[in-house]
Parts: C-alpha cells; structure tokens; sequence
C-alpha cells in the first residue's frame, strides 16, 4: 500500500510541477496544494510508523541502539523524523516553491520503500526452501519482483529529478514542453 501511495504522490508532483509551469506565465508563481486526503493518509502512515518505532524501542530496550540492527534502527528513525519534518512544515503552510529543502525531504519518502530491506534475509531462507519445491520457476519470479522494484524505485527518482526540473525552469524553456509530452 506504501508503495501505491509513493506512486500517487509521485503523479501529483509531476502534474503540480506541469500545472506551475503552465501558470507561471499568467499569475506568477503559483502553488497548487496537495490534496487533503493524501496528506491524512501520510499522517496515518507516519503513526504507524512512530508507533512502531517506539514498541521496537520498548521492546528492545539498550540493543535498539548497540544490537545486531541498530543501523537498520537509526535508518527507521532518520526516515521517520525527516517525515515528520516534512509533514510540520507543510503545516505550517511553508510554500513549497520557495524551500528546496523540502523538497528534499518530500522525496526522502520514497526511503520508506528501503524499509522493505530489513527482511531480505528472512525472504532468502524462505526463498531456498520453497526453490528445493518448485525448482526454478520460483527463482524467476523472485528475479522479476526484483527487477520490477528496482525499475519501481528509479522511476519515482527520476520523476522527482523531472518534476523539480520543471518546478525550477524559466517560463521560455522549450525542454519542459518535451518532458511534458512524455
């Protein structure tokens, strides 16, 4: 569901970016606003995500921070304050044309997906078992999820890259029309 949310984010900023660059030339620099149930649901992914947080802090007491993981914990917890940084500023109704740092920090939400890294090693044992069942049919599909996330994870950088492109451009700058089209 995480990843289905990054998706729609990432069209939104592209279509904000367009509809800026579009209105540039007719009112200034405008700022379209990101729609109030997008941002409800990055409140209760952000929850989730604190709650989690401090339930692994309880629960692991002193090894959250010098246990077999603590990298993987201090990764959780960089993510997690810097979008909640970015979620305070949005509160505080900063226009985002004006601070690039946070549009820095709206891309550190694709970081989220990393996540997902932490169980490689549990898919892995799980993955030789169920490969010594069905043989290699199951690495190839393995192979493709991986490919496809991977493919995933680039595509959302590089329409962050276009849209802070096109968010940044001159109002007479002919390569947006082309980034437009495709």
């Amino acid at each position: 569901f995480n990843s289905i949310l990054i998706g729609i984010q990432t069209q939104l900023s592209i279509q904000n970016a367009i509809e800026n660059f579009r209105l540039q030339d007719q009112i200034g620099n405008a700022d379209l606003a990101t729609p109030v149930w997008l941002f409800v649901i990055d409140i209760g992914f952000n929850v989730v995500f604190f709650l989690e947080l401090v339930l692994r802090v309880l629960a692991l007491e002193g090894r959250f921070c010098a246990g077999s993981e603590w990298k993987w914990n201090g990764f959780d917890a960089l993510v997690l304050s810097l979008s909640m940084v970015d979620m305070a500023l949005l509160a505080v109704d900063i226009k985002a044309s004006h601070v690039r740092v946070l549009r820095l920090a709206r891309s550190v939400r694709t970081l989220r997906m990393l996540r997902l890294l932490r169980y490689t090693a549990t898919v892995r044992k799980l993955r030789v078992i169920t490969l010594a069942i069905i043989n290699s049919r199951t690495m190839f599909m393995w192979a493709v999820v991986v490919l496809l996330l991977v493919l995933y994870l680039f595509s959302v950088i590089f329409l962050y890259a276009v849209s802070q492109y096109i968010a940044d451009a001159a109002p007479d700058d002919i390569i947006v029309e082309d980034l437009t089209v495709f």
